[in-house]
Formats: structure tokens, C-alpha cells, sequence
């Protein structure tokens, strides 16, 4: 019986998360930053003669998603609520900025956790519809 209620409670969460207003624009957004960095991590690479492999890309994902969660691993967005969708669509514009400079994987990460830190210290601001 309590599995039975903890699934249920389960269900209701994901689909109370799957139902936010603007989850869909959200979504968009964050697949959108995704390959706008992947499409720069490819360009700077190839500016210094390097060759980028799904690995590569793969690698720059999940270490963004470490900057969200803490975790470098592959996300359920199906578990994403809306402003954590909004913050993650900010940590990769970020990085793409920070690709741009050129700088190592290690000198991005402090950079990154203190962008993240900074904008979680800041109260969500709520985005106008068709803003």
C-alpha cells in the first residue's frame, strides 16, 4: 500500500512539473543554448586544429549539468521544473561565452559555479507571456 501511495504522489509531482506555464518555451530555449554550445566548443576547436567527437559534445552537456546539479551525468528534463530549465539555458549560454575565451575545461568550472552561485543568490524573476 505505501509503494502504491509514493507512486501516486510520484505521478502527481511529474505531471504537476510537466504542466508549469512556459515549461515548453523553456525546453526550446535550453535546446537552443545546447547546440548554439556545441556549435562554438566545434568552432574553437577547429580554430586550433583540433577534432571534436560526440564525446566532446557529450562531455560539455553533462558538464553543464554539473554545474545545475552537482552530478556530471546525463539530466531528465522530464524532472526539470521550470526555473531549474531557465538556469540551465543560462549555464550554457555562459559557457559558450567562456568557450569563446579559449579557456580550459578547469579554469570554465570555477568560473561556471559562480555564475551559478550568483544566480541562484538573485530571487527568480518571472518571465512575461510573449515576452
Amino acid at each position: 500500500m505505501e509503494g502504491q501511495i509514493a507512486l501516486v504522489d510520484e505521478f502527481i509531482r511529474l505531471k504537476t512539473i510537466l504542466n508549469e506555464p512556459g515549461r515548453k518555451a523553456e525546453l526550446a530555449a535550453k535546446r537552443h543554448t545546447g547546440s548554439e554550445m556545441t556549435d562554438m566548443l566545434r568552432f574553437v576547436r577547429e580554430t586550433n586544429g583540433k577534432e571534436t567527437t560526440k564525446n566532446h559534445y557529450l562531455n560539455e552537456h553533462q558538464f553543464c549539468n554539473r554545474a545545475l546539479t552537482g552530478k556530471w551525468e546525463e539530466i531528465n528534463e522530464a524532472e526539470l521544473d521550470v526555473y531549474d530549465l531557465r538556469l540551465l539555458s543560462a549555464i550554457r549560454k555562459h559557457n559558450t561565452l567562456l568557450i569563446t575565451r579559449y579557456l580550459k575545461q578547469a579554469e570554465r568550472k570555477k568560473l561556471l559555479d559562480a555564475f551559478v552561485a550568483d544566480y541562484r543568490a538573485k530571487p527568480p524573476r518571472l518571465k512575461l507571456v510573449g515576452a
